[in-house]
């Protein structure tokens, strides 16, 4: 973590990280982008596209709920304090006050990463609705790393937006890895209990 998150980072780690971290796109803004590039050759009734988009959308609406209720549970401190802190009382942690994160870090709680947890949410219902190796293209305003990507399946692109955010300084691994499992599992459980058709497959 304090290798790969820092500013010194490489450049191929320093230009995924700062994909993922959008100027002004939010996390839904991106996904929904590319949900609609996908949808537009989706040869379905317009309601059931309608139906794609509110299952997408809720899922990370209910992602983002879940994430800023455990960050404010726990309440855990980001990489930056804790690397240049390291007042834990563990003879592991050596205390770097030099230590500079590659992105900004944000001004609320690290634990959850809200961004893994609503890709994983988004990936999700993406999956369940194209298959989960389909190629789809991702676009990113982001200052300095911007433009697109083109990922083969959403389970690669889940796995690299949890390690923009590790390269990015402002997640440890244990935070990203719990937020796609959230995400997953939000995800999960809104396809079986919302937008379910009144008569069947009709």
């Amino acid at each position: 973590m304090k290798a790969i998150g820092s500013s010194t980072t490489t450049p191929a780690l320093a230009e995924t990280a700062r994909f993922w971290n959008g100027q002004f796109d939010t996390v839904a803004t991106m996904w929904n982008r590319a949900a609609n590039s996908l949808a537009v050759n989706r040869d379905v009734p317009i309601v059931d596209n309608a139906r794609f988009f509110a299952l997408l959308s809720a899922s990370m609406a209910d992602a983002v709920i879940a994430v800023w209720n455990a960050k404010n549970t726990y309440n855990t401190w980001r990489p930056i304090t804790a690397i240049r802190v390291a007042d834990d009382g563990n003879p592991a942690t050596v205390q770097d006050a030099g230590w500079t994160p590659l992105l900004t870090t944000p001004a609320h709680q690290e634990y959850p990463s809200g961004h893994s947890g609503v890709s994983s949410a988004a990936v999700t219902v993406l999956a369940a609705f194209f298959g989960n190796d389909t190629t789809f293209r991702m676009t990113s305003d982001a200052i300095g790393g911007g433009g697109s990507s083109t990922y083969s399946s959403f389970s690669d692109a889940i796995e690299e937006v949890a390690l923009a955010r590790i390269a990015g300084g402002i997640h440890f691994r244990f935070a990203c890895d719990a937020a796609v499992q959230m995400g997953e599992g939000i995800a999960d459980e809104t396809l079986v209990t919302h937008m379910l058709r009144l008569h069947g497959n009709h």
